[in-house]
């Protein structure tokens, strides 16, 4: 520590600067990227949409408070004169009200922006546009931004209904005004799980908010050093990173600690140097006091499905070293998951998603977050967790599919593959929603597909798998109007189930049919061939036929001539053998008649030919 004598005293009570468990509405670090990719967005004649994303306490309110203040100073690029007007919209409380009462309350936050008088509607449904568009055209020279925060949190059993009609209403929305109307929206999770909302999210562009940058990180850090309250050591704000890796909210969590010590136990009268020992009693505190740390890290954990929790305190307990696959899998079965492990196959994917881990299968994985393996390590050991967890799994799956039969029963086909691919992402051991998505995407009329996920299931559960898988098939067979592809698809059936009469009959059908058509065409050697792929007593019949056929169309025309010039000779021979002074000429004769007669045998076979193929 630097002596008192040596640093600069303190005129007044600093604030402290770091911001935990709120949204930041002052100073603002980072996220330029983000801000630029809003304002591209913004500034577009053929966009007016973007969703940021990201895990929670990342940063995302905070990010669409800094576009509320910002955009409020900003006028729209190549246009002086047209301004924003961002109007914030949390929905995180608006999940149990009616569509009805969501629009009036949106178009109070937009009226309050524009200082416009509210109006009073009997049916805000069907009056809003009318009056959206009105608003827009009255004031041309603002755009409207509106940014909707926690949007996700419509995906809840409470709030399908509203949530379905607000979706298609938001779509209807975007195409109002494409220059006077952007939405920018927020959500809890990666944009391929937010499955309801795919028709909506379509074609709009999206961003993940991710960790700060190392560079961000010690700029969050130094905003003390700025104020005056604190000064940091080299080693300090390396260890702070090194904890951290650049998580907004932990590194304010951090700092705040820190700063309240000094300032709030210790009442410094001088500037005080943090050390890197007073970032590890931080570190502790965060890890250990529950009012300090713990409900917060607690919150991040909650925000984990279940198989993710499984795995993170895997990776946890393994370290801060690289770990690979096979020290990841080895660990799992000594916990005792091994008869689980490929319904766990997916969460490192998706922890390295949400920043809890970064690396994959081929080179290794690793904890980002140092500060939280550490309380994972030691608040959420694998074999304390792993039986509430995996039960979890399987009663959130469960719950999943439940829905989905309810809404397959409703003929809402949609709603019944979302909520299966949720239930088997979770469990992709579901045998009966594995079962249950193939029969929704046939109602639907989507058979390629249905067929897709059928013969993926049947990799790892084939006997579950086959009738289904075969059912598909052969309605397909049934339908389809290519011969090739009802061979091809009969085929399929018959290695899937080799006792299958109806398309062993079809596929002998097709062969028949196919072997007589190359028969008449002369082509004898393939039309053999499939007859003997028919493997009937009728087609080792035809076989043989054809085999004799083959023979001579090979070496008939020879014999014919051979035979021809044969009996020309012989019979001039005869000749000479009554007249000796024929001889000569006898066998002269003979040979050139013998190879004439050759040549206008094998021309009469030959046209005889054409005629019958003809006919």
């Amino acid at each position: 520590m630097i002596p008192n004598l040596f640093r600069k005293k303190v005129e007044k009570s600093p604030e402290n600067p770091y911001v935990t468990g709120n949204p930041v509405i002052g100073t603002f670090v980072g996220r330029q990227d983000i801000l630029k990719a809003v304002r591209g967005v913004l500034n577009s004649s053929h966009k007016n949409a973007i969703t940021l994303f990201g895990q929670r306490r990342i940063g995302k309110t905070s990010v669409l408070k800094k576009l509320e203040v910002d955009l409020s100073t900003l006028t729209s690029t190549g246009v002086e004169s047209t301004k924003y007007v961002p109007v914030y919209f949390d929905l995180m409380y608006e999940t149990h009200y009616t569509l009805e009462t969501i629009i009036d309350r949106l178009v109070s936050a937009i009226c309050r922006k524009l200082l416009e008088k509210e109006p009073q509607w009997q049916n805000p449904r069907d009056q809003f546009f009318v009056w959206l568009v009105e608003l827009l055209q009255k004031n041309r020279d603002k755009i409207l931004v509106i940014l909707f925060d926690e949007f996700d949190s419509l995906d809840d059993a409470k709030s399908e209904q509203i949530r379905d009609e607000f979706f298609r209403y938001l779509n209807e929305l975007l195409s109002i005004d494409m220059k006077r109307l952007n939405i920018v929206f927020t959500i809890g999770r990666n944009i391929d799980d937010f499955k309801t909302a795919q028709a909506l999210f379509k074609g709009i562009e999206n961003y993940r908010i991710s960790l700060l940058n190392q560079d961000s990180t010690e700029q969050l850090i130094h905003l003390s050093a700025q104020n005056n309250s604190l000064y940091w050591s080299r080693k300090a704000i390396q260890r702070v990173w090194q904890l951290t890796n650049g998580h907004p909210y932990l590194t304010q969590l951090l700092c705040s600690l820190i700063w309240d010590r000094y300032w709030n136990e210790k009442n410094s009268e001088a500037i005080p140097r943090v050390t890197m020992s007073d970032v590890e009693d931080s570190a502790q505190q965060v890890l250990n006091d529950q009012q300090a740390g713990q409900n917060a890290l607690e919150w991040l954990w909650s925000g984990l499905p279940p198989a993710c929790r499984i795995d993170a305190a895997a990776f946890a307990e393994l370290g801060a070293k690289h770990i690979s696959h096979k020290e990841f899998v080895d660990h799992m079965y000594d916990a005792g998951i091994g008869t689980v492990i490929e319904e766990l196959e997916n969460a490192p994917k998706d922890l390295r998603d949400w920043d809890i881990i970064e690396g994959d299968k081929q080179s290794g994985y690793r904890f980002r977050v140092e500060l939280f393996r550490q309380w994972v390590k030691e608040n959420k050991p694998l074999k304390s967790i792993m039986q509430d967890e995996l039960g979890r799994i399987r009663v959130e799956a469960e719950q999943y599919y439940q829905t989905a039969t309810e809404y397959y029963q409703s003929e809402k086909y949609d709603e019944a593959i979302s909520k299966l691919d949720s239930a088997l992402r979770i469990n992709a051991h579901f045998i009966e929603a594995h079962k249950l998505l193939a029969k929704a995407l046939i109602a639907k009329g989507e058979l390629l597909e249905a067929q897709e996920k059928l013969e993926k299931f049947y990799q790892s559960f084939p006997d579950q798998a086959r009738p289904q898988l075969v059912e598909l098939l052969w309605n397909r067979v049934e339908s389809s109007g290519s011969r090739n592809e009802r061979l091809d698809l009969c085929e399929q059936i018959l290695r899937l189930d080799s006792g299958h009469a109806n398309a062993d009959r079809k596929r002998k059908d097709i062969l028949s049919s196919m072997a007589e058509e190359l028969e008449d065409d002369g082509d004898y050697s393939k039309a053999r061939k499939l007859y003997s792929e028919i493997n009937s007593d009728d087609s080792k019949k035809k076989v043989k036929e054809l085999q004799h056929k083959i023979f001579w169309k090979k070496w008939g025309k020879w014999i014919s001539g051979a035979v021809v010039l044969l009996v020309v000779s012989v019979f001039f021979g005869f000749l000479s053998y009554f007249s000796q002074q024929w001889w000569g000429w006898s066998v002269t004769i003979g040979t050139i008649s013998g190879i004439f007669a050759v040549f206008l045998s094998g021309k009469i076979l030959s046209k005889r030919q054409q005629e019958l193929q003809r006919f």
